[in-house]
């Protein structure tokens, strides 16, 4: 490989850039403007079914219980209260019950202590009642009675209390979910992202909390798992930004040297999400910060190189185009071979058979990529801007830098 031949093509690139940078600068601004419209259409996923490619064999078995049992979702609340056979709990427990049953757009069948049937034998034959009557007793003896009746039955003591009679159950059974090209004609909500939310507004009630309930099932946990990551990226993105600063600012001790970074890696991750949300990509809310995280450190990385040696050369001999046609010149060939090289390693994950990881193959090389074409042409476009200055003396009788420019 002749590194001349190649520095050569570059210098022949920094010569266009200069010449064509108000055109690059535009068309930047341009394609981020694009980009940044796609920003509102991204669409994040956060169930277990988005983790499997189209004809996964666990797909397919999911899809084949469905056709059979219906609904495979569920939504259960775990109550504790120092005695749930107390008249007040019990009161709570039907009343979260029934409000569960009448609020959730997707309920279908309701489990509880006291939504349970007892049947017992007499001498006329099989009496079916409830075990909580439908007007809660508040005498001890009687509220005995009831725990007694849910202790006497293995399957309901089993499954929906426990043994000191402090925790309880409330199961929920969810209809089949409709498919996103029906739901989408109504709402911007997923089936299952709208009942999270639904069952989080109503055990957030003061009125249970002296019963404590506690919500588990996919269609909760993926509500609380997009919640949480959604305010996890904005602090990612803060914490981000600010050790860019830091190090920028340590590094280069320039405010192009600070600004400029941050706006290719702002940009890179703008373009990522962007084009995501134009091209309908479903990304899963937890790995949404990882290409984030990369962008910056990528963009900290080459732009520190290509400004350092930029610097030199301008502080060397004063003249800013010159400087930043040496330093495309050669930089221009080790940081495409650094992105190239990174890109070829992320996009491995494309080998693993889930779309979360999948998305960070994909993604982080496309920030990579976008990162890249940021550095070697932006950047150099907005160096070029400014002022020649006198040489630096020192530097100068020293010898500096060496200019590889023409």
């Amino acid at each position: 490989m002749n590194i001349q031949k190649i520095n050569n093509w570059f210098e022949k690139r920094a010569d266009g850039i200069i010449k064509n940078r108000w055109l690059i600068i535009v068309t930047s601004i341009v394609l981020v403007g694009i980009a940044f419209m796609g920003l509102p259409k991204v669409e994040m996923e956060s169930s277990w079914d988005g983790y499997f490619l189209e004809g996964d064999p666990m797909l397919v078995k999911t899809d084949e219980f469905k056709e059979i049992f219906g609904n495979d979702e569920f939504v259960a609340i775990l109550t504790e209260c120092d005695n749930t056979f107390s008249k007040e709990s019990l009161e709570l427990i039907r009343e979260l019950s029934n409000e569960l049953m009448d609020s959730l757009a997707y309920a279908e069948k309701i489990t509880s202590l006291t939504d349970i049937e007892f049947m017992t034998g007499t001498e006329y034959g099989m009496q079916i009642e409830q075990i909580v009557p439908d007007v809660i007793p508040s005498d001890p003896a009687l509220l005995d009675s009831i725990r007694q009746k849910v202790y006497s039955k293995p399957n309901i003591a089993r499954k929906l209390v426990s043994k000191d009679g402090r925790l309880s159950w409330i199961l929920l059974k969810l209809r089949t979910f409709p498919k996103d090209s029906v739901w989408k004609q109504t709402s911007n909500i997923g089936p299952d992202m709208l009942t999270g939310q639904q069952t989080e507004h109503i055990i957030s009630k003061e009125k249970y909390s002296a019963i404590s309930p506690r919500a588990t099932g996919m269609p909760y946990l993926s509500t609380k798992k997009q919640h949480f990551f959604a305010k996890e990226m904005g602090r990612v993105m803060g914490l981000a930004i600010l050790l860019a600063i830091v190090v920028l600012a340590f590094a280069t001790k320039s405010i192009r040297g600070v600004l400029f970074p941050l706006l290719t890696s702002i940009a890179a991750v703008v373009m990522l999400y962007g084009l995501t949300g134009h091209i309908g990509y479903k990304i899963d809310s937890s790995m949404t910060s990882i290409p984030v995280i990369l962008a910056f450190a990528i963009a900290i990385a080459y732009n520190i190189h290509l400004f350092s040696y930029f610097k030199k050369q301008f502080t060397f001999h004063g003249k800013r185009k010159v400087a930043v046609k040496e330093a495309v010149t050669e930089l221009g060939w080790p940081i495409l071979f650094s992105a190239l090289t990174t890109m070829s390693a992320l996009l491995t994950f494309l080998v693993i058979p889930m779309k979360p990881l999948r998305f960070v193959g994909i993604g982080t090389a496309s920030c990579v990529l976008f990162t890249l074409l940021m550095v070697l042409f932006l950047v150099p476009a907005l160096l070029s801007f400014g002022k020649d200055k006198e040489p630096h003396p020192v530097i100068r009788q020293k010898g500096g830098c060496c200019s590889t420019a023409k």
